[in-house]
């Protein structure tokens, strides 16, 4: 009886460390060895390149610590050229609580591909219903914008994106700082998805809350970023701006100082006017892609015109200019003081006036031998406008033709359309 009971208990020993012992550490074991074989490390690449519709190279995951994920160098390129898009150092993936929390170090994105990586998680995240969507916090320290060298571009600092998915609503929100820039705060990037919209749609908030940003280095391989100048800053706020299948809509207002004239109109059209601009845009209005709204000033001081650009805005304009007193020749190009003027443009028209308190009153353009004056029959067509950027003749008296130019057709598409008949004032001719 006691050596029945004595291989009753042994046998229950047995059974006990086999269950409670050696079967979970072998499948530990198991699971550790399973991690580490390069068919775990390629799963994790299909994986990821299901979610992001990006092609995926992974060197290594591990998991250090209990609910803490690494991954080692992620490459993220492009599926039908293998472009490198992006390239992080370690990617480390914790859980807490219902929220997942990235951090990325030392992030490197191609400057030229900033759009098609936007494309991808836009897709992904903000189109993710709550159900299948995880909020996440992501987080660098720095994150680095590459030109096609592999030059460093541009370095942004304090890189926080935060992901909140409903089956109503998601939004993603980033912010960030430019590294060794005088900024007051962080620039706030915000996108929603509306879900239950008929179609979805993806609406834009961006603010940089008072801050500049050097606006030539933002604008990557955008050839209008590009033609405003390398020491161009911008401040901007805009707000419900979407892209639709018939364009841009949206609304806002912003400021660039340090315009280069030269680059944005020497450069593009038969004129000559140099000098660093201050524009002020206090509010626009895009719908379909067109800019149909647009009021503010603009300002540039101790810069160079040219006579052909004066007569051009005398004959589309009807400005009307004055030779100073005591002057016999108007130098070419002629150097002016000040070019200071207040516009506004909509579907009625273009309107150009001097600034308040302009010496003298009504001025827009002053230098040492002639004087520009705003014109008294306003508003005007903007066909007037894109006349006299193109023409450096009176080929035709009327304002409703203009030149068939790559210039005129760049023009036209962005700005307002004019009505269908503009009648002049009377007296004018």
């Amino acid at each position: 009886m006691f050596a029945m009971q004595f291989v009753a208990r042994r046998l229950v020993c047995r059974a006990a460390f086999l269950g409670l012992c050696l079967l979970p550490t072998s499948l530990v074991i198991g699971h550790i060895v399973m991690r580490s074989l390069p068919s775990y490390v390629t799963a994790c690449e299909l994986r990821l390149a299901r979610q992001l519709g990006l092609s995926i190279d992974i060197d290594a995951v591990t998991h250090p610590k209990p609910g803490i994920t690494w991954i080692e160098v992620i490459r993220l390129s492009d599926p039908e050229n293998g472009a490198t898009l992006a390239t992080v150092d370690r990617v480390e993936i914790a859980h807490h609580g219902d929220r997942l929390v990235v951090n990325l170090n030392k992030p490197r994105i191609q400057s030229r591909h900033v759009e098609r990586l936007y494309r991808a998680v836009h897709e992904v995240l903000l189109r993710l219903p709550e159900a299948d969507g995880i909020p996440t916090d992501l987080s660098a320290t720095e994150l680095l914008l590459l030109d096609d060298e592999d030059e460093t571009q541009l370095v942004l600092t304090h890189v926080s994106a935060g992901y909140e998915p409903s089956n109503r609503e998601s939004q993603l929100l980033l912010t960030f700082r430019v590294a060794e820039w005088d900024m007051r705060s962080s620039v706030v990037c915000r996108l929603n998805r509306d879900h239950q919209s008929d179609p979805p749609m993806t609406t834009f908030d961006f603010h940089t809350n008072g801050s500049r940003l050097p606006g030539a280095r933002f604008g990557f391989d955008l050839p209008v970023f590009q033609r405003l100048g390398s020491d161009v800053t911008v401040e901007a706020a805009t707000s419900g701006t979407v892209f639709q299948a018939d364009g841009w809509q949206g609304k806002g207002s912003f400021h660039l100082r340090g315009v280069n004239l030269d680059r944005l109109i020497s450069d593009i059209f038969p004129h000559r006017l140099t000098g660093n601009a201050d524009v002020v845009v206090n509010n626009f209005v895009m719908e379909n892609g067109r800019l149909v709204a647009c009021a503010g000033e603009m300002s540039v001081r101790d810069g160079q015109i040219s006579r052909s650009l004066i007569e051009a805005a005398e004959r589309s304009l009807y400005l009307h200019w004055k030779m100073v007193p005591g002057t016999e020749t108007v130098p070419e190009p002629i150097p002016f003081r000040t070019l200071a003027f207040r516009f506004k443009f909509d579907r009625r028209g273009f309107e150009l006036r001097g600034r308040d308190g302009s010496i003298p009153p009504g001025a827009i353009l002053v230098s040492d031998s002639v004087v520009l004056h705003e014109s008294k029959y306003q508003p005007l067509p903007i066909l007037g406008l894109v006349r006299m950027l193109v023409q450096t003749s009176d080929v035709s008296s009327s304002l409703e033709l203009v030149p068939a130019t790559r210039e005129t057709d760049a023009l036209l598409r962005f700005l307002p359309i004019p009505p269908p008949v503009w009648t002049p004032p009377p007296g004018l001719h």
